[in-house]
């Protein structure tokens, strides 16, 4: 089991969650025999499945499992090959735009 560190709090995932997720990364919403893998036992599935519930990475809606905000920006971060979450860049743009209005002063238009 690894733990890791998502907006300062510890997420520990077993690597059948972090397969879980993987699955349902390609997928809007899932039924749970789409998501069965193989050689796990369903009702080790279903545990596997609650804990990333607890988590707040996936809820369940209807017959359906989807995958929410925080579990896609989870999934987003793994790095399946090394087994790590990736930290990403943080962007910022700044526009600066400049004219002359009709009196003949500069305008200065700032946005970040």
């Amino acid at each position: 089991m690894k733990i890791y560190i998502m907006n300062n709090v510890n997420v520990k995932l077993h690597l059948y969650q972090r397969k879980l997720l993987q699955k349902m990364a390609v997928r809007e919403r899932s039924r749970f025999n789409e998501l069965l893998i193989e050689g796990l036992e369903s009702e080790h599935m279903n545990y596997h499945l609650k804990q990333l519930m607890e988590v707040g990475f996936v809820v369940k809606e209807d017959i359906y499992y989807v995958m929410t905000d925080e579990g896609k920006d989870y999934s987003n971060l793994l790095d399946e090959e090394r087994d790590i979450v990736e930290k990403q860049p943080k962007i910022s743009v700044i526009i600066r735009g400049v004219r002359k209005n009709k009196q003949g002063e500069m305008e200065h238009l700032l946005n970040k």
